[in-house]
């Protein structure tokens, strides 16, 4: 409660003199800092440095270097080299541990290709069951009177059926009448025969 409500601080001045500590016998010599700040601000212009350099890598005493003709080097690699044909007659085979003979595996090889391999008749008696929770009851039917009835089926009762119910048009379209609509599609059809022959 008390640690949620929290506490009022007091106010306090402080009169911080600290300062870095510094080792005896050294002296701080004293910068103008604006100064300072401005001349770096500035820059300083550097003067051109010549340079000869002869240094070389270093080589451990007792090695020999040997020169090479470093232009005809690099001419010898952008020409390339023309590599001999190689015949090659490769004999290696599997790794086979040390127990297996080879005439054991080409005899396992040949009865595997044959395929001629009966599998045992295998009689199983199996009493396994639904797992049914607690508390549930299962009821029993006869199976086969249950079965039966399935494949001799159903009698359904008859359905006397009077539709009266038509195709829903939207209101901006209007139903002609039905007669005339079908002479007028025998009259069109008419003249498109009599067109052909034409």
């Amino acid at each position: 409660g008390a640690i949620a409500e929290g506490v009022n601080l007091n106010k306090a001045e402080v009169n911080d003199k600290s300062g870095p500590v510094i080792e005896e016998g050294v002296q701080v010599k004293k910068i103008d800092r604006g100064a300072h700040l401005g001349a770096i601000a500035e820059g300083v212009n550097l003067n051109k440095a010549e340079v000869n350099d002869k240094s070389g890598p270093v080589i451990e005493e007792g090695v020999q270097v040997k020169k090479i003709d470093r232009g005809a080097h690099l001419g010898a690699i952008a020409e390339g080299v023309d590599l001999n044909k190689a015949e090659v007659n490769d004999k290696s085979g599997p790794k086979l541990p040390s127990a297996v003979k080879v005439q054991d595996r080409n005899a396992l090889i040949s009865e595997v290709a044959n395929a001629n391999v009966q599998l045992n008749k295998a009689e199983v008696n199996d009493k396994s069951g639904p797992v049914i929770e607690e508390g549930v009851q299962v009821k029993k039917i006869d199976r086969g009177a249950h079965l039966g009835a399935i494949v001799e089926g159903v009698d359904l009762n008859k359905a006397e059926v009077n539709d009266k119910s038509g195709p829903k048009l939207p209101s901006a379209v209007k139903v002609q009448d039905r007669n005339a609509l079908i002479s007028e599609v025998a009259n069109a059809n008419v003249q498109l025969n009599k067109a052909e022959v034409n």
